[in-house]
């Protein structure tokens, strides 16, 4: 019995010691209220048009402390969406990170910006998947997938991230290294080679791409 209680004596002394510190906690502001109202003004651009309001499929926000962030994944008009907010002290919120439908981005880019996302939730001090569900499997993926083929088109069009909230997905596309894809597109003689095509699904609603699976020569 005495060794009973001290094996249960050491494993609550070890979940409190593994428990984390801070008591951040997610919460889904209600409909109507003033935090969800603020943070959809944002992502609204100021357009009131009945036909630009969104679908919302999550609304997750932690604080802590003077700082908060939030997870909005959700369809507006132009096609599914997820996008990361953040708030520091009284000032407004602001996007930082957003993909979309309407568009695809390589797998380079694609793991620069989920590792980017990944890091700044755990700023918060909070574990990432409980802010925004599945990101770390999805981070990991993407970049396993960019070393394998950096070129191939993996992910939606991409918002705000490494390249801050006004960079766009043509320019961040840039940064890719292109070398390897040359590589693969042109023969030795310099004769281009014939694309084999394969689909793949990626961005928030898993819409299909296709992209080159194989370069052979023509």
């Amino acid at each position: 019995m005495i060794s009973s209680l001290l094996v249960n004596t050491a494993t609550l002394l070890l979940a409190v010691v593994m428990a984390p510190a801070s008591g951040a906690t997610v919460v889904t502001p209600a409909p109507g209220s003033p935090e969800r109202t603020a943070i959809l003004k944002v992502l609204h651009h100021g357009d009131a048009r009945p036909e630009a309001r969104f679908r919302i499929r999550d609304f997750r926000v932690v604080r802590n402390g003077p700082r908060a962030i939030a997870y909005i994944q959700g369809e507006s008009e132009v096609g599914a969406f997820r996008t990361i907010l953040t708030q520091e002290a009284r000032m407004p919120w602001r996007a930082v990170w957003g993909e979309s439908d309407g568009g695809s981005n390589n797998c380079y880019t694609g793991a620069r910006h989920y590792a980017w996302v990944v890091r700044l939730i755990r700023t918060y001090q909070i574990d990432p998947d409980m802010l925004f569900p599945g990101v770390t499997a999805q981070a990991r993926e993407i970049k396993q997938k960019a070393v394998e083929d950096p070129e191939a088109q993996c992910v939606g069009d991409l918002d705000g991230g490494p390249g801050g909230p006004t960079s766009t997905s043509r320019s961040a596309d840039r940064q890719a290294p292109r070398s390897s894809l040359s590589a693969l597109r042109y023969g030795r003689n310099g004769r281009p080679r014939r694309a084999i095509w394969r689909s793949c699904r990626s961005g928030p609603r898993g819409r299909g791409h296709r992209m080159p699976r194989a370069w052979v020569r023509p």
